[in-house]
């Protein structure tokens, strides 16, 4: 399922109201400023926008690509449990992949291996 014309035309983060489902979800690291920077760089097409909600313990951080239209909301909990609502589109998986590729290049700095 595509992005619907209502949701192409929504603001970035009145999209973490969508009735599209939410699931459990493994997030990549959108707390760190260094991978969002990457996606940045290696995903221009991607607007990102995030939110924090202290009296419900998350941060909310949404994803869409200028071209599709095609968007990812990425709920990342207190309590661990992080969920996600996508348009159809595999957003969440093309930024796990950078999530495996940015964390492998951190390790040598960190001194793991």
């Amino acid at each position: 399922m595509t992005a619907t014309l209502s949701e192409v035309e929504t603001p970035l983060l009145a999209l973490t109201y969508s009735d599209r489902p939410e699931r459990p979800a493994h997030l990549p690291p959108v707390h760190e400023h260094g991978f969002l920077l990457l996606v940045r760089e290696e995903h221009p097409e991607l607007e990102h926008a995030s939110q924090t909600h202290r009296a419900r313990g998350e941060v909310v951080h949404v994803f869409r690509d200028r071209h599709t239209r095609e968007f990812a909301v990425l709920f990342r909990r207190d309590t661990g449990q992080h969920t996600v609502k996508e348009s159809g589109c595999p957003l969440l998986d093309r930024l796990n992949q950078l999530a495996g590729m940015w964390q492998g290049a951190q390790a040598p700095m960190r001194g793991g291996a």
